[in-house]
C-alpha cells in the first residue's frame, strides 16, 4: 500500500560547539571564564592567507563549558584588516557566527545535502587526515545563522590527549577562506548591529572557575523567516519540533543534555542570536553584576547582559525560560456559512482529511481507513475508525479513533450544530490524555485546520496564508521523526 522511501534528513546527534565574530578576543574570553565559569583550553593561532608568513591574521580562544567539557565555545578574532573576520564583523557586527552540530558521517552528510541541492560555504569537505577532523559550513539563508556540521574521529590519536575542542590548522584556514566568496556574493544589506568594544574584565578569582556558573541551554534566533527556519532544521537537519505557536518554534536535538534553538519571528532586516543560559540564584547574580559595575537590565525574570561585554545578547534565567503557551480551551470551534450536511459528508470521509488537516497518509483498503505513521523508526499502520452519530436533526458528532498498535487508542470528536439552513458551528474536543507542551501544539494546529476548513466551504482560500500550509507540513512530517516518507499508492 504504502512505499518506503530513503532516508531524506541528515542525523545531527548534539550541538559541538558556537563561535563568535568580535574585535577583542581577549577582553571576551576574560569575561567569560572570570564571571561566566567557562573553563580555558588554550589559544590557537592560524593564518588564512593575509598575513605574511610566519605571522598570523586569525586568534581563537576555546573555551569549555562551564558544566559540560565535551562542549566548547570559540572566540575569534581578525587581526589583520582584510581578513575574513573582519570583513564579515564589519558588514554584519559582532555576535554569533555559526552553531555546529556534530553527525556521525560527514561524507553520507554531504553527499545528502548535495543531492538536495542545499548551499554550502565551500564545494568540499574541509578534511584533515591525520585527526579525521571533517567539517562544512550551510550557507546562512536557510536558518538565519550559519550552521556548521562537524565529524570528530579520533582514533588515530593518543587516548589520553586533551582533545575537547580540539581543531586542525588547515581546517580553521580552509573553513575561513570559503567565506570569503559569500561576503563578495552576499546580497544581504549591511548590519545595522554597533560594534561594540568589549570592556575588559579585570581577574576576580584565581581559580578561574567563574564568579557565576551558567548553563547555556537555548539559542534564541530571532529572523524574518522563523517558519521556513524551523522546516529546515525539521526537514533537513531532523531536529524535532517540540512546540508549535504563532510566530514561534522550539527545536531539539536527539541528545536530551543538548541546548534547544527557539526560533522567533522578527520585522529586523538582520537576522541575530542570543544565548538563554541558567543561572543558580538570579539576585546573587544581579549583585555579583553591580559590584562588577556590569550594564544589564530586567527582561521579565531575567537578566539581559550587553553584548558589550559577552560579545553577543547574553540572557541570564534562574529557571529555564518557559515556552511561549497558549490557553488551553475545552473544545476549540468556528462557525462556517455552510448546511450542515455538506459538511458532515465532508468531515466524516478520512479521505479528505489531507485536504484540510496535518493528516496527509490515509488510505482505504478492504473496508478500512488507515494512517501510516511511524513508531520506534518503522512505518506503521494505525486503523482509523470514523463513526457518526445523529443526536437530532440539527446536531451530529463524528469521532476519529486512531489505533496503534502496542499503544492507547486516541480519539478526536467533532461536534456539527445546526445554527440557521446554511450556518453551522463546529466543535472539536481535545484528545483528554494530552498534556502540556503536545495539548498546546494540538490546539494550534487544530485552529489552523479549522480556518482552512472555514475557508474552503466559504471559496476563501485566499485568505489562508502559507504559513498556515507550511505548518500543517511541518506537523505532519513530525508523524515521522527518523525523517522517513510515504507514498499513499
Amino acid at each position: 500500500m504504502f512505499v518506503k522511501q530513503a532516508r531524506t534528513s541528515l542525523q545531527c546527534k548534539h550541538i559541538d560547539h558556537y563561535t563568535l565574530i568580535v574585535p577583542n578576543a581577549k577582553n571576551v574570553s576574560d569575561f567569560h571564564v572570570n564571571l561566566l565559569g567557562f573553563h580555558f583550553l588554550r589559544t590557537q593561532l592560524v593564518n588564512t592567507g593575509t598575513a605574511p608568513q610566519g605571522k598570523f591574521d586569525m586568534l581563537n580562544y576555546v573555551l569549555a563549558w562551564p558544566k559540560d567539557l565535551n562542549k566548547v565555545l570559540v572566540i575569534t578574532e581578525g587581526l589583520t584588516a582584510t581578513c575574513v573576520f573582519n570583513q564579515y564583523m564589519q558588514k554584519f557586527g559582532q555576535g554569533i557566527h555559526h552553531v555546529a552540530f556534530q553527525v556521525s558521517s560527514m561524507p553520507e552528510s554531504f553527499a545528502f545535502l548535495t543531492q538536495k541541492g542545499i548551499r554550502m560555504t565551500s564545494d568540499r569537505i574541509m578534511n584533515d587526515p591525520l585527526t579525521g577532523l571533517k567539517q562544512v559550513f550551510l550557507d546562512n539563508k536557510y536558518t538565519g545563522v550559519f550552521i556548521e556540521l562537524i565529524e570528530r574521529n579520533f582514533q588515530t590519536f593518543d587516548s589520553n590527549a586533551d582533545l575537547s575542542g580540539f581543531f586542525t590548522h588547515d581546517n580553521m584556514a580552509g573553513l575561513a577562506n570559503t567565506m570569503v566568496n559569500y561576503l563578495q556574493e552576499s546580497k544581504l544589506s549591511e548590519s545595522n548591529t554597533v560594534v561594540h568594544e568589549p570592556v575588559l574584565i579585570k581577574n576576580h578569582c584565581e581559580s578561574n572557575q567563574g564568579l557565576v556558573s551558567v548553563q547555556p541551554w537555548r539559542f534564541s534566533i530571532k529572523t524574518q523567516n522563523a517558519l521556513k527556519s524551523a522546516e529546515f532544521f525539521s526537514q533537513i537537519l531532523n531536529l524535532q519540533i517540540e512546540t508549535y505557536c504563532e510566530n514561534s518554534f522550539l527545536l531539539k536535538t536527539p541528545d536530551p543534555n543538548s541546548p534547544t534553538l527557539k526560533y522567533d519571528l522578527t520585522n529586523e532586516k538582520t537576522s541575530y542570536c542570543e544565548l538563554e543560559c541558567v543561572v543558580d540564584d538570579l539576585s546573587q547574580v544581579s549583585k555579583m553584576l553591580d559590584l562588577e559595575n556590569i550594564d544589564y537590565k530586567f527582561r521579565g525574570d531575567s537578566i539581559a547582559i550587553s553584548e558589550k561585554y559577552s560579545g553577543y545578547p547574553l540572557i541570564l534565567s534562574e529557571h529555564r525560560i518557559s515556552t511561549p503557551t497558549i490557553n488551553v480551551p475545552e473544545k476549540l470551534q468556528i462557525t462556517i456559512e455552510k448546511e450542515i450536511e455538506e459538511l458532515e459528508r465532508f468531515i466524516g470521509n478520512p479521505l479528505y482529511l489531507p485536504q484540510w488537516t496535518a493528516h496527509r497518509a490515509i488510505y482505504y483498503k478492504e473496508g478500512q481507513y488507515f494512517e501510516i505513521r511511524e513508531r520506534d523508526g518503522k512505518l506503521i499502520n494505525a486503523l482509523l475508525n470514523v463513526n457518526v452519530y445523529h443526536s437530532n436533526p440539527d446536531e451530529t458528532s463524528i469521532s476519529f479513533i486512531w489505533n496503534f498498535p502496542n499503544e492507547d487508542s486516541m480519539e478526536v470528536i467533532i461536534s456539527l450544530r445546526k445554527i440557521a439552513l446554511d450556518r453551522t458551528n463546529i466543535q472539536v474536543s481535545l484528545p483528554k490524555k494530552l498534556m502540556g507542551t503536545r495539548l498546546n501544539n494540538m490546539c494550534q494546529i487544530i485552529q489552523c485546520e479549522l480556518d482552512i476548513l472555514k475557508a474552503i466551504h466559504e471559496e476563501n482560500l485566499d485568505n489562508i496564508s502559507t504559513e498556515y500550509w507550511n505548518i500543517l507540513q511541518l506537523y505532519h512530517l513530525s508523524f515521522y521523526p527518523s525523517g522517513q516518507t510515504s507514498q499513499i499508492l
